[in-house]
């Protein structure tokens, strides 16, 4: 089978399963990827992407890992979206990541920096909350250790 070198992918709204980090790969001409609202489950940390990329929506799959710093060396890419999965880590500085809007990140795991809250505030939020739950838990079985002692006795 002969190897297809293409420049543009619109597979959204599939609900399509898998790894397509070596889509990516095997492509140096893509410009275009529409892959969103799919079940597409990879680690995005190591995906390389071509440099004449210019969309690129990954959003509402289960991506997980970390943005890679490759996507600062998209000069021609102006439209990103990889909100609703389950990414984490510090969003690289450079190249246009910091010129999309926040929506083009949100609903991940904990992606932090700009254009979203610093990763120092994501983890003192983080630390605050984990606070909150252990004191609302604690709070929860003291009441319900109270109840039954006073029921027995």
């Amino acid at each position: 089978m002969e190897k297809k070198d293409f420049t543009y992918i619109d597979i959204q709204e599939n609900r399509l399963e898998g790894d397509v980090a070596p889509l990516f790969k095997s492509t140096k001409k893509l410009q275009f990827a529409d892959l969103s609202g799919n079940l597409f489950k990879f680690d995005l940390s190591d995906v390389d992407f071509p440099k004449t990329l210019v969309y690129l929506d990954l959003s509402e799959n289960m991506i997980y890992g970390a943005l890679p710093e490759g996507l600062t060396e998209l000069p021609s890419l102006r439209h990103f979206n990889v909100s609703s999965n389950r990414l984490c880590g510090k969003i690289p500085v450079g190249g246009n990541l910091q010129k999309f809007n926040e929506s083009s990140y949100l609903n991940n795991i904990c992606l932090c920096g700009s254009p979203l809250p610093s990763c120092s505030s994501l983890r003192d939020i983080f630390i605050l909350s984990k606070c909150f739950l252990r004191c609302m838990f604690s709070s929860y079985d003291f009441g319900i250790s109270t109840g039954t002692t006073t029921l027995l006795t």
